[in-house]
């Protein structure tokens, strides 16, 4: 799955907006996404290589990325309200998912936050999700999950461009 990201103007001009293009199982699609800012999208994973590999996707995606590896380096930008998304993985080597969101939750309650887990017990799951409102991507994550889940977070509509090429 490829997609670019580039800005533009929808076609009266007067809404910014970023174009998806891509080639998804031989088909080509675009759409259009009214974008309010670019999204600065947190992080938080211990495995460097999950890490570098969400980052390259977010960024090529046209978001601006935040890195931290454990929550002591995630809460400070969380608290200096640098970011307007928390990609965080539930099982943290020095600390749990868990502890670093019910920090994050006593300062920031609204911040929107999407777990990704490849493994954890059901009941860490029920909590994990009543403290995260819900969302929690199982690794191995597609990117089409990935995509979907950020943009209902966001608050981002996708809307079918009727004047896709090609």
């Amino acid at each position: 799955m490829l997609f670019r990201l580039w800005t533009g103007r929808s076609s009266n001009g007067s809404v910014p907006t970023g174009r998806w293009d891509g080639c998804r199982y031989g088909r080509r699609f675009e759409k259009d996404i009214p974008m309010k800012s670019t999204p600065t999208i947190l992080i938080v994973e211990d495995d460097e290589n999950h890490r570098f590999m969400l980052d390259v996707i977010l960024r090529s995606w046209g978001c601006v990325t935040q890195k931290a590896r454990n929550g002591r380096g995630a809460l400070p930008l969380i608290q200096h309200k640098e970011v307007d998304l928390v990609l965080m993985d539930i099982n943290l080597a020095q600390d749990t998912g868990i502890d670093v969101l019910r920090r994050l939750r006593s300062f920031d309650p609204y911040l929107p936050v999407i777990l990704m887990t490849a493994y954890c017990p059901p009941e860490t799951a029920r909590e994990a999700s009543d403290l995260a409102g819900g969302e929690i991507l199982v690794k191995p994550i597609r990117l089409d999950q990935l995509e979907e889940v950020i943009h209902r977070v966001l608050g981002q509509t996708v809307i079918s461009s009727t004047s896709a090429g090609g």
